[in-house]
């Protein structure tokens, strides 16, 4: 361990005597500073927008600087020669790769502390004015509670129970029905002038969206309340209920239906949820810095394993590829999913568009579904192979001002330790068979 810890500390150093590190910086800092001079739209967009690019500024730039770095760490040092006075002396090529790991992680994630430190400074800034302005309480945490269950109902149909994660259609007026239902509510969790539900909606057939009709039931005091809402394209709504919805505890349920014709609601388990008291946006803010700072984690050794056997050019455009592939996981799998679908795939592919009456589509020859189907495998496993850095995205928790849970922190650290020593593993094993002499 004390060899490690030397060959970090070395690492450390040698990496803050590059100008990368501090250009980047440069860069973020005008960035970031620039941001409060944004065009005069409403306060609450403006601060959604600031919170957004922030984290998303810190990091591209932290990611660009961990790829630089991590890329050429191996090949300047063959290129210097600094590596064969660190091999000749007892230190294994284990050790090397994870001193080079460490000192790396260490220099990105210093530097992501400064730049968030920035974002944190200028989104408070930027909340400040919209307060002035009127805006209430624009730097929160919700405390998001999901429904245990949903269920959909079709007029003439028997009622079927809604797996997580699938989505079911309503249309209207009052032909289909939705039913979310909380088990083991603590009253105390809540605030206790009225209870707010939110959610975000798929909607089609109207731009101005299309009105719904909320009915909250207490299962055990059997008190029922009805509101209307409206929900949007693309837009988070809310409605409310009296708290005394909640008083006798137990479970609740909410029913929904579409009020209006035309307008078709997409709805999922988690597009509707209770709001809990709000926690601290400074505690959010720091899950989010932890979440970039996850991205390194798995990103430097991604970069190492590069450098271990390509050049520094290659290795970064290797990296790159590698990150942006990362970002596109969903992407891929829903591409692959297509590719042995009747009309679509990579070979014969059968474009329907808008057209009125039966369409036969060509069936795939052997040739075509035996292409497609290995091409679907293919994208499935390097999806599943590469890291699913979606996950550790927090523009979205703080744009909607979501709490970041800590069992979802938990475990994503758990997965970028497990995946950034497997690559420490995978580094060492390359570079043990490449021959380094003077």
């Amino acid at each position: 361990m004390k060899t490690v810890a030397a060959l970090a500390k070395h690492t450390f150093k040698e990496s803050l005597r590059k100008k990368t590190p501090l250009v980047i910086f440069f860069l973020a800092l005008v960035l970031l500073g620039c941001m409060q001079f944004l065009p005069g739209i409403t306060p609450d967009d403006r601060l959604k927008l600031v919170q957004v690019v922030s984290a998303k500024a810190a990091t591209f730039f932290a990611i660009v600087v961990a790829i630089f770095l991590a890329a050429s760490s191996i090949p300047a040092d063959l290129e210097d020669k600094t590596i064969y006075s660190v091999l000749t002396k007892p230190v294994s090529r284990m050790a090397y790769i994870l001193g080079k790991s460490l000192g790396l992680i260490l220099v990105t994630g210093i530097l992501l502390l400064a730049m968030s430190l920035i974002s944190y400074g200028v989104v408070r800034l930027v909340a400040l004015q919209a307060a002035t302005k009127g805006l209430k309480e624009p730097l929160m945490a919700k405390m998001p509670l999901y429904a245990s269950s949903l269920i959909h109902r079709v007029e003439g149909k028997d009622a079927s129970q809604v797996p997580p994660g699938k989505m079911v259609g309503l249309t209207g007026p009052k032909k289909m029905e939705v039913e979310w239902q909380w088990e083991g509510i603590k009253v105390s969790d809540f605030p206790p002038e009225e209870i707010t539900l939110e959610g975000k909606f798929l909607v089609e057939g109207g731009v101005l969206g299309g009105r719904m009709k909320f009915a909250a039931i207490n299962l055990t005091s059997g008190q029922q309340e009805e509101v209307f809402g409206k929900p949007r394209p693309h837009e988070i709504f809310s409605i409310s209920f009296p708290s005394s919805i909640l008083s006798s505890g137990g479970p609740l349920k909410v029913i929904a239906c579409a009020e209006d014709t035309g307008i078709y609601f997409g709805v999922t388990l988690r597009n509707l949820y209770l709001l809990k008291k709000p926690g601290s946006f400074t505690i959010n803010f720091l899950k989010s810095v932890i979440l970039i700072f996850l991205q390194l984690l798995v990103m430097v050794p991604i970069a190492v394993v590069g450098s271990s056997f390509l050049s520094a050019s290659v290795s970064v455009t290797f990296s790159f590829f590698l990150y942006f592939c990362s970002n596109i996981v969903e992407v891929m799998r829903g591409l692959a999913h297509t590719l042995t679908e009747p009309s679509t795939g990579v070979l014969g592919i059968t474009t329907l568009g808008h057209v009125h009456g039966p369409v036969e589509v060509a069936e795939q020859t052997l040739i075509v579904r035996i292409i497609n189907t290995a091409l679907k495998h293919l994208i499935y496993g390097i999806s599943y192979i590469i890291p699913d850095f979606s996950k550790f995205a927090p523009a979205n928790f703080l744009a909607d001002k979501i709490n970041i849970p800590w069992k979802v922190l938990l475990l994503l650290l758990l997965y970028a330790l497990l995946y950034a020593a497997s690559l420490s593993v995978i580094a060492f094993l390359i570079f043990r068979r490449r021959e380094v002499g003077k």
